[in-house]
């Protein structure tokens, strides 16, 4: 099956985020509070563990001030603004008032943003190998199962932008794979890894960023990396 280690790892970020759900059931508030700090400084050392890797300042700067610039244009209008409000009612009754879309944002930020996605998925649609995904798809089951204990249930749903996303990377595999040679998704998880410390910072109250505005950049990064290469 083409799409086999996508949806395995879909599956298993929705295993996790049941699994910690379950789990937050039976832990106090005060251990939650704990459980969410501490969960928050780990997110923190993977995001600064990637971002470092990062060689190309300058693409990676171009990259986020172009995310933005395409994401406010892309939102900051009557369509989209209506169509948000209307996607964001549907997920909010999937999950439940007390769901927490924090949960889906944060899992989703997660298990999107890195290198292991890129790679496994190109390494899935060009030869069919699919053990990267699978790796990734147990380390994702523990992340976000954590991230499910102390945000709720939202976390399910990124399930759905993980099999999107790494499905669409191993269709397309043949067509981009040659472009994306190992410097770029240095740059792109580099990137990606910026996005993860925001998160981080938003989990432990530091800081209220409009993560959204970024999430283009680890993609954008791309044609600035052959630019000033």
């Amino acid at each position: 099956m083409v799409l086999a280690g996508a949806l395995v790892n879909a599956v298993l970020v929705a295993a996790g985020a049941v699994a910690g759900c379950f789990l937050k059931r039976g832990i106090p508030d005060r251990i939650s509070k704990y459980l969410s700090e501490g969960t928050a400084l780990v997110v923190l050392y993977v995001g600064i563990s990637g971002a470092v890797t990062g060689k190309n300042v300058i693409a990676i700067i171009l990259a986020f001030v172009f995310s933005v610039m395409i994401m406010t244009a892309l939102t900051e209008n009557p369509v989209s603004r209506k169509a948000g409000q209307l996607l964001s009612g549907h997920l909010a009754s999937a999950v439940g008032k007390s769901g927490g879309m924090g949960g889906f944002i944060n899992a989703s930020l997660f298990v999107c943003a890195g290198a292991m996605g890129i790679i496994g998925s190109l390494e899935s649609g060009i030869r069919g190998n699919n053990d990267i995904l699978y790796s990734k798809s147990v380390i994702d089951f523990v992340a976000v199962m954590i991230i499910a204990s102390t945000t709720g249930s939202g976390a399910i749903l990124a399930a759905v932008p993980t099999f999107i996303y790494e499905g669409l990377l191993t269709l397309a595999a043949g067509v981009i794979g040659p472009y994306l040679t190992d410097t770029v998704v240095t740059e792109m998880s580099a990137s990606g890894s910026i996005v993860i410390i925001g998160m981080a910072l938003n989990m432990l109250g530091m800081t209220d960023l409009r993560l959204s505005r970024y999430i283009l950049a680890p993609f954008v990064v791309i044609p600035f990396c052959y630019l000033f290469s």
